[in-house]
């Protein structure tokens, strides 16, 4: 019976496992409570914090580890402010029994929504609502926080979206590193996109300074839809920083003194033309402009972000590229140097055999002062400044040389503007539709002259103006000005000189780029030109407008290509015309071709007409008309529109005759140098008989004999002075006009300015008393197919002698707007 109490003591000895167990026991209970509830108290004192510094927070869930603790699914705004928003898709950090430590947010999104200047304002009121929140960041300043693979969205804000994408951000003991950032952002206001790579910078929270930037690439583009778009007032774009780490100190000798810009040309020769003209009117300011201002808000903003920079700071851009629509420059090295007294930007290529090829200094003050640049090219190739091949339409880029200088100076303060450069080019080689088809190789250009501007824009003088392409050279200085009119409205005044001084016509031509005439291959001339003239208009007072033109013109052809030969129009020969839909087709003109009229069948009111519609000097000038080219300067800026070319009958056959449609500088240059040949090889009756052969009168009517049939039934030795004028009268716009014909008459419009130029016709002596009365009240009716052909009027054609008919002071009766 007393068996079982002889294991007591042992039980007694053995408590101490028991309440060990119990013990072990109770603390598992309680950690796996804690691990249970401690998500929900992390969570709930996340929030409880959050919310007494201002910000709502979301947390997904919360997740413990062996010493650390994550948090996913967050997300962060500032209480009130509603675009402003930031999801992390995770938060980790270690701890420890003495609290958190270094805090590692990973994939991170901030979207912004709004103007920069309403969310900076709803930020402030945010800041001024919970003073906690600053507070609470100072506390925080010596806490570790690394942020990793961070995006920005911003909408509303520019003037398109903005996403930029930055690989760390840390936090450390006050300072703020952000590595690896990368974005594009288009600056509100202005064409420029930017777009930036490899961005790297330390920002002293405390202060707000900046202490270092880098980026490995940054590109500037260029958007031509938006040149012109800007509007004044327009909100900043938010300061994208590219740079590197500071100096240690205070940059030397990095600012340059402003730029002294000479107030004329130090080589350029004054043209030889007439001194310009005393303008009529006083000058009437014209209203400021708001590119100023711009300046202005730009450089108050750039001065408050410079406010907050230490000076000798450097900022360095590795890899900098300027994209234009047509090209790429760059890339370049660039710095900006943060001094005490300005910003300088320098910029160049890689150096090359020691060389640097191209240098570029750009000084803004910090504070009041003038704004300047200084650029430095070559020599050098294109390649080497920075032109890829084929970019702008260039080829052959590291073989073509420049050689550039330049000046420009800007004072905020006057209001005035200066700019002094000289640009040389060789051996360039360039493709491009508006100057010909084939690509130009050897090109040997260069230009100079110095350009100033004062108030507020309303007026730009250029003075000592050079342009010079092989051995042609024009000399140019002017000014330009913008006057209000009674009504206030801006208008235009302008006064010009140019000259193009005494030239070899053979040196010229053989110096011109190869390409850019080819038609002329194989032509060689002899002889000299020289060309002057000036021009003063004021919109104000249209009718003093006063044109002055000089041309001496004393080339000649000594030997001309088969192509070129003017025997080909003593018999039939192949011209490109254009069909009724103005589809190019070839048709055959000359002696012999069945359409070609003789200049002895034409009726001399033909003739009449012609130099009273198209060009009153044609017996007395050489091809090219100084009247013409001055009465249609007068007639197109009185119109304020192209209304009135200035080419001669002599340049209209030379068009004709051997050239195609294409508006181009190459063809343009063709038909000068062909028109002093037809000048040289024909006379003035064979050159009227080609004209009028080979003109075009209406859709896929070609020549005098088949419109004057067409038109009136008749042929060219039978039309009376009225028909003639019409036929005549057609040709600025012979597709366009032909329209009349359906209706079997002119209207009474088109008659009556068919009427106007045989007034003036009888004016100039070309028709007497009786025969202007005949012709005024003479019908005009159309001959249809099918109908009787009318009888004939039975014109003298020895009635005119052409030679005696001339008037070189002939002023053209411009037609009405179609």
């Amino acid at each position: 019976m007393l068996q079982p109490f002889a294991t007591l003591p042992r039980v007694r000895g053995n408590r101490w496992r028991w309440w060990t167990a119990g013990l072990g026991l109770t603390l598992l209970v309680v950690c796996m409570l804690s691990w249970l509830l401690a998500p929900r108290w992390i969570r709930g004192k996340a929030m409880s914090n959050a919310a007494a510094r201002g910000f709502v927070v979301t947390i997904r869930d919360v997740r413990l580890g062996l010493g650390t603790v994550q948090l996913e699914g967050l997300t962060v705004a500032p209480e009130g402010v509603a675009g402003v928003k930031v999801a992390i898709t995770t938060a980790q950090a270690p701890w420890t029994l003495r609290g958190v430590g270094k805090l590692t947010l990973d994939q991170v999104v901030v979207d912004l929504e709004g103007e920069a200047s309403v969310l900076r304002e709803e930020l402030q009121r945010w800041r001024e609502r919970h003073p906690s929140a600053s507070a609470g960041e100072a506390s925080a300043s010596t806490r570790s926080i690394v942020l990793q693979t961070v995006t920005l969205n911003w909408t509303g804000g520019l003037a398109s979206p903005v996403t930029a994408r930055v690989r760390e951000i840390e936090s450390i003991g006050g300072r703020l590193f952000v590595r690896d950032a990368a974005g594009r952002v288009s600056v509100p206001g202005s064409p420029v996109d930017l777009e930036v790579e490899g961005l790297t910078f330390e920002v002293d929270r405390g202060a707000g300074s900046l202490l270092g930037a880098a980026a490995r690439k940054v590109a500037v583009r260029l958007v031509a839809s938006r040149m012109h778009t800007a509007e004044p007032g327009a909100s900043p774009a938010p300061a994208v920083a590219v740079s590197q780490t500071p100096s240690a100190g205070p940059v030397k000798g990095s600012i340059k003194p402003g730029i002294a810009l000479p107030t004329k040309p130090s080589v350029a020769p004054k043209p030889s033309a007439a001194p310009l003209p005393k303008a009529s009117l006083p000058p009437t300011p014209a209203p400021p402009s708001p590119l100023w201002a711009r300046l202005d808000a730009q450089k108050a903003r750039l001065d408050a972000v410079l406010a907050r920079m230490g000076h000798g700071l450097e900022l360095k851009v590795d890899e900098l590229t300027l994209e234009l629509d047509t090209g790429r420059l760059g890339p370049w090295i660039a710095r900006v140097i943060l001094g005490t007294d300005a910003l300088t930007l320098e910029m160049q290529p890689a150096e090359k055999d020691g060389r640097k090829p191209l240098e570029l200094h750009a000084l803004v003050p910090r504070g009041p002062g003038k704004w300047s640049a200084e650029l430095r090219a070559g020599p050098a190739s294109l390649a080497e400044i920075g032109i890829a091949e084929g970019n702008f339409g260039l080829s052959s880029v590291d073989k073509s040389t420049i050689v550039a200088r330049g000046a420009l100076e800007l004072d905020p303060e006057l209001k005035t503007v200066a700019a002094d450069g000289t640009v040389q080019i060789g051996s360039v080689s360039l493709q491009h539709a508006g100057l010909s088809d084939l690509p130009l190789t050897g090109i040997e250009a260069s230009i100079k002259g110095v350009l100033t501007s004062g108030g507020d824009f309303s007026a730009w003088s250029l003075t000592g103006g050079r342009i010079e392409l092989g051995k042609g050279r024009v000399d140019v200085e002017g000014t330009y000005e913008r006057v209000a009119d009674p009504t206030g409205k801006l208008v235009p005044k302008v006064s010009m000189a140019w000259a193009i001084p005494t030239s070899s016509c053979g040196d010229v031509l053989a110096s011109m780029p190869k390409g850019l005439m080819p038609r002329l291959d194989g032509l060689e001339m002899t002889g000299t030109f020289a060309a002057h003239g000036r021009v003063m208009f004021d919109a104000r007072a249209l009718e003093k407008t006063d044109v002055d033109f000089g041309l001496d013109q004393r080339c000649r052809v000594n030997k001309a290509p088969v192509g070129l030969s003017m025997d080909r129009f003593h018999k039939p020969f192949e011209l490109r015309v254009y069909d009724g839909k103005g589809q190019p087709k070839t048709a055959v003109f000359g002696p012999g071709s069945g359409n070609w009229t003789p200049f002895s069948q034409i009726s001399p009111s033909v003739v009449d007409a012609v130099l009273t519609c198209e060009d009153g000097a044609f017996f007395s000038h050489a091809g090219f008309s100084a009247g013409a080219i001055r009465n249609a300067l007068i007639a197109n800026l009185r119109a304020g529109k192209f209304m009135l070319g200035a080419s001669t009958v002599s340049m209209q056959t030379a068009k004709n005759a051997f050239l195609d449609r294409k508006k181009q500088l190459g063809r343009k240059l063709e038909e000068a140098v062909l028109t002093a040949w037809l000048e040289q090889a024909l006379s003035k009756n064979q050159i009227l008989e080609l004209y009028l052969n080979v003109i075009e009168f209406g859709p896929d009517l070609y020549g005098i004999g088949p419109a004057s049939m067409h038109w009136f039934g008749r042929r060219p030795s039978d039309l009376d002075a009225a028909e003639a004028m019409f036929l005549i009268s057609l040709l600025p716009s012979p597709v366009k006009r032909h329209g009349m014909w359906g209706a079997g008459a002119p209207s009474e419009g088109y008659l009556g300015y068919v009427r106007t130029l045989l007034k003036e016709a009888h004016r100039r002596g070309k028709l007497d008393d009786e025969e202007y009365e005949a012709a005024s009240k003479a019908p005009l009716v159309f001959h249809k197919p099918g109908q009787p052909l009318p009888s004939p009027h039975g014109i003298n054609a020895s009635k005119v002698d052409p030679g005696k008919a001339d008037d070189p002071a002939w002023d053209p009766v411009l037609a009405p707007t179609d």
